[in-house]
């Protein structure tokens, strides 16, 4: 399950993604007016966390009603609701980046495809510590181990050790450098009065 919430997240994000992507475009070809002032990469970050969010429930409602039965009292969902928001601004900031910098809408729809895949060579689907080798190292030191690590044991009561604190430390550290990147791109787009 824990897995499962943030592919559909990132389906989300790439999607809202693509479509800042060509609205951009239409707009440099004059068939729209100008973006308004307040589509800043913050602005952009607000609404792919509303949809990740909006999307996260959904995926938490359907496994609630095909049978997922977590094991935990309030507290601890919302400790996982707390990690799973989180994560979302962590990606929706890295997307709004990745974004900024494709050179195209083909670029810009595909760029965060990469972050469907971290999960499956996480412990996602298995644990780590069963994998081969490079697989095992890459798993135990990637960003989403820790963060489905500590949604399991906050959701299934199982022991979460330091993986809650390392799960916060990489959403924090995404979300800022996501953020730091992405401001950066966007105060070097060229300005257009009255376009």
């Amino acid at each position: 399950m824990p897995g499962q919430h943030r592919n559909a997240a990132e389906y989300v994000h790439e999607q809202e993604h693509q479509d800042h992507r060509d609205a951009g475009d239409e707009q440099r070809e004059g068939r729209v007016a100008p973006q308004p002032a307040q589509a800043s990469p913050e602005h952009r970050e607000g609404v792919g966390k509303v949809q990740t969010l909006l999307a996260t429930t959904i995926v938490a409602l359907v496994a609630l009603a095909i049978g997922f039965r977590p094991t935990t009292g309030p507290v601890e969902w919302l400790g996982a609701a707390c990690l799973l928001a989180l994560a979302a601004v962590a990606v929706s900031v890295l997307c709004v980046a990745l974004g900024l910098a494709a050179n195209s809408v083909e670029t810009a729809s595909n760029s965060p495809m990469f972050l469907t895949l971290l999960p499956f060579l996480g412990s996602g689907s298995v644990p780590a510590s069963t994998m081969p080798g490079p697989l095992r190292w890459f798993a135990e030191n990637q960003p989403f181990t820790p963060l489905n690590e500590a949604l399991r044991g906050l959701l299934l009561g199982t022991p979460i050790g330091g993986a809650g604190l390392l799960a916060v430390a990489w959403c924090v550290g995404v979300a800022g450098v996501g953020l730091v990147w992405a401001r950066r791109l966007y105060d070097r787009l060229p300005v257009r009065v009255g376009a």
